[in-house]
This record gives structure tokens, sequence and C-alpha cells, in this order.
């Protein structure tokens, strides 16, 4: 059943993913991508199947064997609503671990609404990644000066 999940979840089916559930698969079961179900729908950006994983019980801040969130998913696609969506349900935003915190992914990729949300809702703008680099760091690196701009206001707010 786990590969049935995996399939409707790549093709966004939420007719079957919602039926897969009710016949008792585990909601937060790894499936054979690594990925949690959870994981696997914010990558994809089917915004109503992370919903209805969430409904179900899905644990937000569920980790992958790399370390990566939902929340770092969908931040680094950029997408806005399933962020929203994950911070309403206690993702949580400053988690750092062996990988780069959700922040520095979305700034790292020039997604500035994400990063603005990300702040608003209390990211730390100084978490570092794995080589010692902070958000604004990485963001200059890849030429998103907006966001930079962004995050170099902020650091100066929570200093």
């Amino acid at each position: 059943m786990a590969e049935d999940l995996k399939n409707a979840i790549e093709k966004g089916d939420l007719e079957a993913v919602s039926a897969l559930l009710e016949k008792g698969i585990s909601v937060n079961e790894t499936l054979e991508s690594e990925f949690t179900p959870l994981i696997m729908a914010a990558n994809r950006g089917h915004f109503d199947i992370v919903k209805k994983l969430i409904q179900s019980g899905a644990d937000v801040n569920a980790k992958c064997e790399r370390d990566i969130t939902a929340l770092k998913m969908a931040s680094g696609e950029g997408n806005m609503e399933i962020v929203k969506l994950l911070l309403e349900n206690s993702a949580d935003i400053n988690a750092a671990g062996a990988t780069l915190p959700a922040i520095l992914v979305a700034a790292s990729n020039g997604h500035i609404n994400v990063v603005k949300l990300m702040l608003e809702k209390g990211a730390i703008v100084n978490l570092k990644d794995e080589r010692e680099y902070e958000a604004v760091m990485n963001a200059a690196h890849n030429g998103h000066l907006q966001v930079v701009k962004l995050l170099m206001s902020e650091e100066e707010t929570q200093s």
C-alpha cells in the first residue's frame, strides 16, 4: 500500500490518497523515496494533499534520512500556501539539524515572500548551514539582492 500512496501523491490524486488513508495506511510511513507522505506532497506542491495528510495526523516536523522536513521542502520550492499551512500547524520554523534551516533554503532560492513570512512568524535570521553560512550569505552567493537587503535589515532588528 505504501507504493500506492507514493504513486497517488506523485500524481496529485487526492481521492486516491484519501481512500488509502481510510484503509489504514500510516500517514507517517516512510515511502520508498525515503520521504514521508507529507514531505513528498510538499515537494510536489499538492496543497490539498498536504492539508489532508495533516488532518489525518501527519507529523509536520517529521524528517527523512537526509534531515529534510516538509517545511524545508515547501520553502525551497517557494510554495507560500504550503509554507503557511505547515506553520499554522506547528511546523518548527527554526529546525536546523544536519541540513539547512528552512529560512536558508528559501533565501538561497530567492523566495522573498516566503522569507518575509518566516521572519514574521519568528524565524531566526542568523541560523547557519553546515558551512557556517547564514541566510544572507546564501542569498548573496546566489544573487538574490532583495532577499539580502531584507535579511540585513532583519539582522539589525534581531540583534
